[in-house]
């Protein structure tokens, strides 16, 4: 299999669940040499909308067959 690569991490948001912006680019996450990726979204620093999505870019290698986990959790300070 060939590598996949860096995995560009982004947040996108909407106001009506069909049109989306570009909230903020977390950072990359290189899935061909590391098992796993920590990037944290703020939302002091960059803000809610009522709809939210990840993005993910990765590189042009096709692994596609291959499953990987998103992990969500929710911090109140």
């Amino acid at each position: 299999d060939a590598t996949p690569g860096d995995i560009e991490v982004e947040i996108e948001g909407s106001v009506d669940g069909e049109n989306f912006m570009d909230m903020v680019d977390l950072g990359d996450w290189d899935a061909g040499t590391a098992d796993g990726g920590h990037l944290v979204y703020d939302f002091e620093t960059y803000g809610r909308m009522p709809f939210m999505r990840l993005r993910l870019d990765g590189d042009a290698a096709d692994n596609s067959a291959k499953p990987f986990a998103i992990c969500v959790f929710m911090h109140n300070a």
